[in-house]
């Protein structure tokens, strides 16, 4: 499979989407902050995954500043949503910025010869953006062990 461009079509006029690297990682992290339950604790840690797993595979909304995250992993058959999100600014085209990032992570997924991209739900207002994209509803278990954050 084709490595990812790191360019894609600009969006809503002055913003575009391009693909997060390791040196995004302390501005990423920053729009990930605002989520409630942001998945990596430092921009150390969101960095250590944009050299690794997330590596091609995580993409940013970037006008003057970066405005949109969506990061993703791979269990090496599909791409996983781990968080998408947007700052405060960027709100109000916050469904468009979403369904464009997440449908460029898919494509970078499916690039790197993956079968697609998953998303867990974190809750209703995930239900319906995804539901409202055309996604299909899959009930996901996690173990008891499991340390990430339940939803």
């Amino acid at each position: 499979a084709s490595a990812p461009s790191s360019a894609a079509p600009a969006i809503q006029g002055a913003v575009e989407l391009r693909c997060l690297t390791a040196a995004d990682a302390e501005e990423a992290s920053q729009v990930c902050s605002g989520a409630s339950e942001p998945l990596f604790d430092s921009s150390a840690d969101l960095q250590a995954h944009l050299e690794a797993a997330g590596k091609g595979i995580c993409w940013a909304a970037r006008g003057e500043q970066i405005c949109g995250v969506a990061l993703c992993g791979s269990d090496g058959v599909f791409g996983h949503l781990l968080q998408i999100s947007v700052t405060p600014e960027e709100e109000v085209l916050a469904k468009d910025t979403k369904k464009r990032l997440i449908d460029r992570c898919e494509q970078a997924c499916k690039e790197r010869g993956l079968r697609g991209l998953r998303a867990a739900s974190a809750g209703k207002e995930d239900e319906a953006l995804f539901q409202g994209f055309g996604w299909t509803s899959h009930l996901v278990w996690s173990s008891p062990t499991d340390d990430r954050p339940h939803k």
